[in-house]
C-alpha cells in the first residue's frame, strides 16, 4: 500500500494538468447521499457507506466490511453502475475497493460529410484501490484509480489519484475536509492526434449538526483553483454568480439514527442549465438515506435540465452477515 501512495505523490506532483478534459464522468457523484446533497459532498459526521470514494480520509473502521451496488440513470438512457467495498485487514488495515461502469447507449454515427454510418457505442470503466490511514482526530487516504474510455471503436487509458483528509471534531459533530482528485497520466489516447487531458479538481467541505438541533448541514467549495474556473466565471453576468459559482449546500433533516431526508442546492447547476423561459427546478436535489441494522438504502433525486432528471439508488450491506466475516478483536 506504501508504494500505492508513493506512485500517487509522484503523479500528483509531477504533471501539468490542462482546461479541456475528457474522461469527465469521473467526476459524477458516486453516492445517491452525494446526489441529493447538491452533487459535491467530501465530507460527512455519520457512517455513510461509499462515500470514501468522494474523499478518500473518510474509510475508516466503522466503514469496514461493507459490499454496495448502485445505479444512476441520467436522461438520454446514460446509465452508471458501480460496486463498492471497504474493509479492515489484518496488518494492512483500511482498504477499499471501487468497479465503476458508465454506458452511454447506442450513438448515430456520421462521416464529414454527413452521411448516416450506423450507430456505435460509448462507455468507461474505472477500478480503484483506496487506502487510509488515521492519527488522533484526522485521517488521510489516496485511492488510485485506471480509467478507460471507448468511443466507436477508440479507446484512451489514464491513471489517476486522488488524495483527500479529515478532520473530525472530538467532542461536536463537526468534520472539516479537503480532497485533491483527478491528478494523473494519460496512458494511450483515443488517436495519434488526440490531445484529452484530465479533469483535475480541489474540494474543500465541512459538515457539522448542532446537538439539539435535528439538522446537518454541509457546506462544499469545489472547483478551487481549477482552470476551468475561468471558463465558467466568462459566462456568468454578476458578482453574485460567480461568488456563488464554486458552492454547493446540502441540509439532512435527521428523524431518528435510521432515516434521514436530503436536500441541497448547487448554484452552478443552476447557472448552467437554465433555459432563458424557464430554470425546471436546475440546481435543486433531494433524496433519503434508510438505515436498519447492516442494511443500508439510499436514494438521490438531481433536477438537471428541461430534458430530464438524475435518479441514483444504492443498497449497501455488511458482508459480515453474508459470508461469516468478523470484525478485528483489536477494535
Amino acid at each position: 500500500m506504501k508504494l500505492i501512495f508513493s506512485l500517487g505523490l509522484l503523479v500528483l506532483f509531477t504533471l501539468p494538468v490542462r482546461a479541456q478534459d475528457s474522461f469527465e464522468n469521473i467526476n459524477r457523484p458516486l453516492s445517491p447521499h452525494v446526489t441529493a446533497l447538491g452533487g459535491q459532498v467530501i465530507t460527512a459526521t455519520s457512517f455513510i457507506p461509499g462515500l470514501f470514494l468522494e474523499n478518500p480520509g473518510l474509510l475508516s473502521d466503522s466503514t469496514d466490511n461493507y459490499i454496495g451496488l448502485s445505479y444512476m440513470r441520467h436522461p438520454a438512457m446514460v446509465n452508471h453502475s458501480m460496486l463498492a467495498s471497504s474493509w479492515n485487514l489484518p496488518s494492512i488495515g483500511n482498504i477499499g475497493f471501487t468497479f465503476r461502469r458508465v454506458g452511454y447507449g447506442k450513438i448515430d454515427g456520421y462521416d464529414e460529410s454527413g452521411t448516416y454510418t450506423g450507430q456505435f457505442e460509448s462507455s468507461e470503466t474505472m477500478i480503484g484501490l483506496t487506502k487510509s490511514w488515521s492519527s488522533g482526530n484526522f485521517s488521510l487516504g489516496s485511492t488510485l484509480k485506471w480509467i478507460t474510455s471507448s468511443i466507436g471503436g477508440y479507446t484512451a487509458n489514464s491513471l489517476m489519484l486522488d488524495i483527500g483528509g479529515v478532520f473530525v471534531h472530538p467532542q461536536k459533530e463537526l468534520v472539516v475536509g479537503i480532497a485533491v482528485r483527478n491528478a494523473g497520466f494519460i496512458l494511450s489516447d483515443y488517436t495519434g492526434t488526440s490531445s484529452s487531458s484530465l479533469p483535475f479538481e480541489v474540494k474543500t467541505g465541512v459538515t457539522y449538526k448542532p446537538q439539539y438541533m435535528p439538522f446537518r448541514t454541509t457546506l462544499t467549495l469545489y472547483n478551487i483553483g481549477s482552470a476551468d474556473s475561468q471558463l465558467y466565471e466568462d459566462d456568468l453576468t454578476t458578482g453574485l454568480q460567480r461568488a456563488t459559482s464554486f458552492v454547493n449546500l446540502g441540509l439532512e433533516l435527521v428523524l431518528n439514527d435510521n432515516l434521514q431526508l436530503l436536500g441541497g442546492y448547487n448554484f452552478l447547476k443552476r447557472y448552467e442549465l437554465r433555459l432563458p423561459a424557464n430554470v425546471y427546478g436546475a440546481g435543486w436535489s433531494a433524496g433519503l438515506r434508510f438505515s436498519k441494522k447492516d442494511v443500508n438504502f439510499e436514494y438521490g433525486f438531481a433536477r438537471q435540465h428541461a430534458a430530464g432528471s438524475i435518479h441514483h439508488v444504492s443498497v449497501t450491506i455488511n458482508a459480515k452477515q453474508l459470508i461469516g466475516l468478523k470484525r478485528n478483536t483489536n477494535e
